[in-house]
C-alpha cells in the first residue's frame, strides 16, 4: 500500500465523524456566529471585490 493510499484511508475514517464533531463545536463555541455573519453580509453589496464591501 502506497503512502497516498494510507493517507486517504486515514482521511476517509476522519470524514465519517467530521460532521458530528463540527456540529458539536459550532454549538459549543460559535452559537450565534452564523446569524451575525449573515447579518453582516446582508448589509453589504457584493460587487466582486471584498474591498468594496463597507461592513
Amino acid at each position: 500500500m502506497s503512502s497516498d493510499e494510507k493517507q486517504r484511508r486515514v482521511w476517509d475514517r476522519q470524514a465519517r465523524d467530521y460532521d458530528r464533531q463540527m456540529s458539536f463545536l459550532e454549538r459549543r463555541f460559535l452559537r450565534d456566529t452564523r446569524a451575525w455573519v449573515g447579518g453582516q453580509a446582508s448589509r453589504c453589496w457584493v460587487t466582486g471585490s471584498a474591498r468594496r464591501c463597507l461592513c
